[in-house]
């Protein structure tokens, strides 16, 4: 059984649990949060993992508190399985983004969730990675629950048709004006420095979404052939998500009237609509 972590941020308790589900894109687990100090919030209950949903039971059921919600960023299978579990060993209803089946109850973007200690969580709507994605935001510590917006370990794939590219910066972008502190993200290591980070990753995607237009001017023209160029030295095991994280630019650029789709056989085809400006 993998261990539990407690750290106090501030004013906010925290605790963690990392499930045993490790892998390239999940680094060494997905981390779920238990959130205050005697009415508790389960962020990412996680994979339907027997270890990991007891690790949870464990931790509720000798602590303290009790388990007052659990909360989904989204609901991925490393994310949200756990949640039913959980839910039906405590009671606690499902909270979750639009559109997610899991949950009892939908989150939209501003909603609140108050915390045992008078403070809250504020839901913010932050798509990308997948349409229902919420992050978690405790304003007094500066404190941001990214699910999967943001990772502690590597950058975050994004997958069409879930995945969407222009969404993904738009909520980056969102995050960058709010005054954080500290990321808690669902995947690897807290991220302490918060500003440079979400630039960082900001500015990766854009000289990646350059480099995607340099391979069409030079003459390739599917998400194949491009991902092969870019990422020739890549794991095999991750050639498939570079090649869909190719195509998330690529259909971005596409509705920004700067890429055409090739309409022929089944492969996706892509041109560049004119010289743009690389």
């Amino acid at each position: 059984m993998m261990p539990i972590r407690w750290r106090s941020h501030v004013s906010l308790h925290v605790r963690t649990i990392r499930a045993d589900n490790p892998s390239p894109m999940r680094g060494d687990g997905t981390n779920t949060y238990l959130v205050g100090s005697r009415a508790l919030l389960c962020i990412d209950p996680g994979p339907e993992s027997a270890e990991h949903i007891q690790a949870i039971n464990d931790a509720l059921t000798h602590g303290r508190g009790t388990l007052a919600g659990v909360l989904l960023t989204h609901g991925h299978l490393d994310h949200a399985p756990a949640a039913l579990p959980i839910h039906e060993a405590f009671g606690a209803p499902i909270y979750g983004g639009p559109g997610l089946a899991l949950a009892h109850r939908t989150l939209n973007d501003g909603d609140v969730v108050p915390l045992d200690d008078g403070s809250s969580l504020v839901a913010l709507h932050t798509p990308g990675h997948a349409p229902e994605h919420l992050c978690f935001f405790h304003a007094p510590t500066g404190t941001l629950f990214s699910g999967d917006l943001l990772l502690g370990h590597s950058s975050v794939l994004i997958a069409p048709p879930g995945g969407d590219m222009a969404r993904y910066l738009a909520s980056l972008r969102r995050l960058r004006a709010l005054p954080l502190r500290r990321i808690l993200p669902g995947h690897g290591p807290p991220i302490e420095n918060p500003a440079e980070r979400i630039e960082a990753d900001l500015q990766r995607r854009i000289r990646r979404e350059r480099q995607i237009l340099e391979s069409l001017a030079d003459g390739r023209e599917t998400p194949e052939q491009i991902a092969a160029h870019l990422y020739a030295h890549i794991d095999p095991s991750l050639r498939r998500a570079a090649e869909r994280q190719v195509l998330a630019h690529l259909l971005k650029l596409v509705a920004e009237g700067r890429v055409a789709r090739v309409e022929g056989d089944d492969t996706p085809r892509f041109r560049l609509r004119s010289t743009p400006n690389l």
